[in-house]
Formats: structure tokens, sequence, C-alpha cells
């Protein structure tokens, strides 16, 4: 499943195809793989801050 994961971390365009005969809990374990990764499907991308030190380094924050 890595070298999934990794290819889905690449892409533009993600297409969830999932089994119409298996529950919920399927596409929900789905979700929760690939929250672990970094991939969150149908939520807003997180506030990303930069600020430039007095001493010519920079600082980044994620506000998520």
């Amino acid at each position: 499943m890595a070298h999934v994961r990794s290819a889905a971390k690449t892409a533009d365009l993600i297409l969830v195809m999932l089994d119409s005969t298996k529950s919920e809990e399927q596409r929900r374990l789905l979700e929760i793989e690939l929250d672990t990764v970094g991939i969150r499907l149908n939520k807003r991308k997180p506030d990303v801050v930069f600020k430039r030190k007095t001493t010519g380094g920079v600082n980044s924050y994620s506000l998520f």
C-alpha cells in the first residue's frame, strides 16, 4: 500500500471506487488511511503562515 499512498500524494485527482456490497466501514477506513499520510478529503487546506525573522531565517507555522 505504500506505493499507492506515494502516488496519491503526488496526484492532482484521487478517484475513490468502493465496492457497493461492502459496508460504509470500507470508506471510513480508506479516509482514515489517507488522512494519516496527509491527504485530507473534503476538508479545507491548512492555513500556513511564513514569518521572516530579523536574524535572517524563516519560520513556518501550520495552523490546522
